[in-house]
Parts: structure tokens; C-alpha cells; sequence
């Protein structure tokens, strides 16, 4: 195990993955920002790839995602995936009888206060946005990519928080996982225009232009502002610095490799004893998620 600035990386039979501080301080959840190092995936996508559908084996996604859960405690969980489309739909899940549902649902974002099931979001250079209400016992996990961000997806996470649990923006406790940096990250002029639109009087501190018509996005930066802007204090806020395009031996990147690459998850689920099972949060319900 090591720190630094607020994140821990820890490893467990042969898994290594990403916590931060400022949510394993609560002490009412268990998260993980994976790595590529663990797993039973090989060629492109070596070693601990998580995503189905990306040309891997099946069964070498699925063992490496029970490795993980399995690293983490969280074994015989339920790991819930929505049907990502770089969008900003949010869904709630109320427990492990949904899983299949949600899967095939096009979300960009799950939450839920069931300490039965595992919520992931599935990236490879996308930011992975995790957020905690330590009073109210509610998870969230967010899949934010350059349109999911000029969408605000994160400041909507924060607000159907309070609106399906009662969170208060200012208890929240946020992390922003790897994702591709400012560093790598160069978009074009119809991006640039989003992002404007997106962030008015805020875009001179989120681009920085590099020649006619491309600039650099700093996409940790615009999340950053619309947490704020929902009242999500700054110290309740990590971000793990580290960019994925320029760390081949640690992420996957789709933009530094293409489709024949793998994906991380940013995982995160209640504690057991904290969650709506327990009588806290929402009754549990039968049928699919609920998405607005």
C-alpha cells in the first residue's frame, strides 16, 4: 500500500487498484479505482480488463471481475453496469434483482443506497466521478466523458441525490478517478463550442489552445467546477491526477490505443449494516431501475 495527495494504492492478491482518502474516511463504503495489473486478460487487453464487448474473452472479463470484487471484500455482490452511451441519464437501482435490467439500459450514472449490489462505471480514459452521502447511506457512480461533462452529469448525480435520498450537497464526498489529462486530451472546434456553451465565462481556465480550431480540454477541471456549482465543498473533493493515455503500464486508453483495448471500473457499494437493507435509505423495490 501507498499514499500520496489523498489517494492510496492498495494491492491484494495480486489486484491492484486506487482508493481515495476522503471517501475510505468515511468508513461507510467500500471503492476501488482499478488498474490494468491483476488480471487473466491478454494481448491488448492484459491484464485486468473489465468491460464485456470490447473483443476480449467473455470468461477472462468475467473471472477478472470476480477477481476484483473478490480483492475488494465484496465477493458474491452483484456488480451493476448500465448500458454507457456518453450521455447524462441517471438511474437509481434498488438492489441485486435489477442487475440484468440495468445492464441493458442506456445510463451514464447509477445510485443507490442497497448495500446488496456493487455499482460500476466502466472507462478507458473517461473520467469515473464516485460520490458518497456518509449521513444517508447513498452511493453514486458516474461515467463522465467529454459530453456526459458538457451535459454536467456530475452536478446531476449531486442533485438527484438529495432528490431520492435527501442528501445535502455540502455531506457529499466525492471522488474523481484516472482519466485521460489535460496533458493528452485535444478536441476540436464543435467540442470547444459545447464546452463554451456548457461552462459560460468559465472556458479560459478549462481549455487551453494548442493551434486553429484545437485546444486542450482539462476535464478534471470542468467537473470540478460543476460540483462547486452544486455546492459540493472543494475539501470534500479527490482527484486522481494520474492520466491514462500516458500511462500505458497502469491503463487502458482509448485514445492512446484504440478499440483493441480494455476498460477499468470505478466500483463502489455500501458496507454491510449501512444500507437500505438494513432500514436506512428507500425501500427495496421489484422491477427495473428507476431513470428520469
Amino acid at each position: 500500500m501507498s499514499r500520496r495527495q489523498g489517494v492510496i494504492r492498495r494491492e491484494r492478491a495480486g489486484v491492484f487498484w486506487l482508493e481515495a482518502e476522503v471517501i475510505s474516511a468515511t468508513g461507510r463504503v467500500i471503492h476501488a479505482f482499478s488498474t490494468r495489473r491483476g488480471g487473466v486478460s491478454e494481448g491488448p487487453w492484459s491484464e485486468l480488463n473489465l468491460g464485456h464487448g470490447t473483443g476480449d474473452r467473455p470468461e477472462r472479463v468475467t473471472e477478472n471481475r470476480r477477481r476484483l470484487l473478490a480483492a475488494l471484500g465484496l465477493a458474491g455482490r452483484e456488480f451493476v453496469t448500465a448500458r454507457q452511451v456518453h450521455g447524462s441519464h441517471l438511474m437509481v437501482v434498488s438492489g441485486p434483482r435489477e442487475a440484468a435490467a440495468v445492464a441493458a439500459a442506456p445510463a451514464d450514472g447509477l445510485l443507490t443506497a442497497s448495500s446488496a449490489v456493487a455499482l460500476a462505471i466502466l472507462t478507458a480514459d473517461c473520467l469515473p466521478v464516485l460520490l458518497v452521502d456518509p449521513r444517508r447511506s447513498a452511493v453514486a457512480a458516474v461515467h463522465s466523458g467529454w459530453r456526459g461533462t458538457v451535459q454536467r452529469i456530475a452536478g446531476r448525480a449531486v442533485r438527484r441525490m438529495t432528490e431520492e435520498f435527501g442528501s445535502a450537497p455540502a455531506d457529499l464526498r466525492v471522488a474523481i478517478g484516472p482519466g485521460i489529462g489535460p496533458c493528452c486530451y485535444e478536441v476540436d472546434w464543435p467540442v470547444l463550442e459545447q464546452v463554451a456553451a456548457a461552462f459560460p465565462g468559465a472556458e479560459d481556465t478549462l481549455i487551453t489552445p494548442v493551434r486553429k480550431g484545437r485546444a486542450l480540454f482539462d476535464l478534471r477541471a470542468a467537473v470540478l467546477y460543476d460540483l462547486k456549482e452544486t455546492g459540493v465543498p472543494g475539501e470534500n473533493v479527490t482527484v486522481v491526477e494520474e492520466c491514462t493515455a500516458c500511462q500505458a503500464e497502469w491503463f487502458f486508453s482509448y485514445r492512446r490505443d484504440g478499440q483493441s483495448t480494455g476498460r477499468m471500473a470505478a466500483v463502489i457499494g455500501l458496507r454491510e449494516g449501512t444500507g437500505c437493507r438494513e432500514g436506512k435509505g428507500y425501500p427495496e423495490e421489484t422491477g427495473a431501475g428507476r431513470e428520469r
